[in-house]
C-alpha cells in the first residue's frame, strides 16, 4: 500500500470526526448533563488536533520544506501529549458515570498514576519527537476497558436496563470498546512495521484502524442524535 492510499484513509477518519463534533455542536444546547456538554468540547478538540496534525499530508505537495530536517518532520510531538489527554478524558467520563463509590475512588488513584508516569515516560525515556508512546497507549487502553467494562457491569445492575439504549454514555462507550479492543492488539506489534518489513500486515493494520473509527465516530453520531430526542421528549 503506498502513501498516497494512507492519506486516504486518514481523510476518511478526519471525515467522521469532523461530523461527530459537527454533530455534538449542532446538538450542544440540548444536553441538561453537563458532562455530555464536555463531550462535545473533546469532539471539537480533537478535530482541531486532527487538523493541525494534518500539515504532514502537506509534505508530498513539496510544502513546509523548511521543516524538512527538523524535530517537526513528523507530528509526534502533538499526539504524544494529545494521548495522555484523550485517555484522561475517557477514563474520567466513564468514572462521573459510575455508581460505586469504591469504583470511583479507585479509578481517580489510577488515573493520577497513569497521568503522572504517562508524563514522565514522554519526558524521562520515550523518545517524545521521534515515536507515539507505546506505554502511553497500551496503559491509556488497558485501564479503559476495565473502566468501560466495569461500567457495562453496572448498567447490567441497573433496573433501568431497558431504557440503556438512551444514554449517551452508552454510544461512546460502546465505540470506544470495540475501538481499543481492535486497534490495542495490533498497535503493540506496530514497532515492527519497518523490521519486518511486512505490507500485508501494514495494510492490516490500517484498515482496521479506519474501521475502528469509522465504527466509533458513528456510535457517538447516532448516540448524540439519540439523545438529542430524548431531551426533546422531556
Amino acid at each position: 500500500m503506498d502513501f498516497v492510499n494512507i492519506l486516504n484513509f486518514k481523510e476518511v477518519i478526519f471525515f467522521f470526526e469532523f461530523l461527530a463534533a459537527l454533530t455534538g455542536i449542532i446538538y450542544y444546547t440540548k444536553y441538561r448533563d453537563n458532562f455530555s456538554r464536555y463531550f462535545v468540547f473533546f469532539l471539537c478538540f480533537v478535530f482541531v488536533v486532527e487538523l493541525i496534525g494534518h500539515y504532514t499530508s502537506l509534505y508530498k505537495h513539496n510544502y513546509l520544506c523548511f521543516l524538512e530536517n527538523t524535530v517537526f518532520r513528523q507530528n509526534h510531538w502533538l499526539y504524544n501529549p494529545y494521548l495522555i489527554l484523550n485517555f484522561v478524558f475517557y477514563i474520567y467520563f466513564f468514572k462521573h458515570h459510575i455508581k460505586s463509590i469504591r469504583a470511583q475512588k479507585l479509578i481517580k488513584y489510577t488515573l493520577t498514576f497513569y497521568f503522572l508516569t504517562t508524563c514522565g515516560n514522554l519526558i524521562f525515556f520515550d523518545s517524545f519527537f521521534e515515536g507515539i508512546s507505546a506505554y502511553t497507549f497500551i496503559l491509556g487502553s488497558i485501564i479503559l476497558l476495565l473502566v468501560v467494562f466495569y461500567y457495562f457491569y453496572e448498567v447490567l445492575q441497573d433496573d433501568d436496563i431497558l431504557n440503556f439504549n438512551r444514554s449517551l454514555p452508552f454510544y461512546i462507550a460502546t465505540g470506544a470498546l470495540v475501538f481499543h479492543l481492535c486497534v490495542c492488539p495490533l498497535f503493540i506489534f506496530s514497532r515492527y512495521f519497518k523490521e519486518i518489513e511486512n505490507p500485508q500486515f501494514v495494510k492490516i493494520y490500517i484498515i482496521t484502524l479506519t474501521i475502528a473509527n469509522i465504527f466509533m465516530y458513528t456510535c457517538f453520531i447516532v448516540g448524540l442524535r439519540v439523545c438529542y430526542k430524548k431531551n426533546k421528549s422531556y
